[in-house]
């Protein structure tokens, strides 16, 4: 994985072979809005990079996310479907995965289409990327 985006506060990206992960950092309540959208709008244009289809979004970095970080990671899963590609949410502590359980994003066929969960970053990826 390379470190895509020279300067990131809130959102840091990594590129692989044909996968972007994205992990935020910090707190979500302590960036501004202008700051996230930023950074959302660079990691939205890496698909357009025709190998790009993937995306992994790990969570291993905060213990609290908002609706803005909500509208980011789904966002960024229906870019990597319209590039038929596949996405994956790894890294979610109790926290965050109460917050994503009430707002029916996980655990909800509704939105298994979109994306599924695996325990670690390594999971996913061994699912997204083929071996070397």
């Amino acid at each position: 994985m390379q470190s895509v985006l020279e300067f990131h506060q809130v959102l840091k990206a990594e590129q692989g072979e044909h996968t972007i992960v994205v992990t935020p950092q910090g707190e979500a309540f302590g960036y501004r809005y202008n700051d996230i959208q930023t950074e959302y709008n660079r990691i939205y244009h890496l698909f357009e990079q025709p190998e790009i289809k993937n995306l992994v979004v790990d969570f291993g970095q905060i213990d609290f996310i908002d609706s803005t970080f909500i509208g980011v990671c789904l966002s960024l899963a229906k870019k990597a479907k319209i590039c038929k590609g596949q996405s994956r949410l790894c890294g979610i502590n109790d926290g965050v995965r109460e917050l994503l359980k009430k707002s029916q994003l996980i655990e909800n066929d509704q939105f298994s289409f979109l994306w599924s969960e695996c325990p670690t970053r390594e999971d996913a990826l061994a699912e997204l990327e083929p071996a070397v």
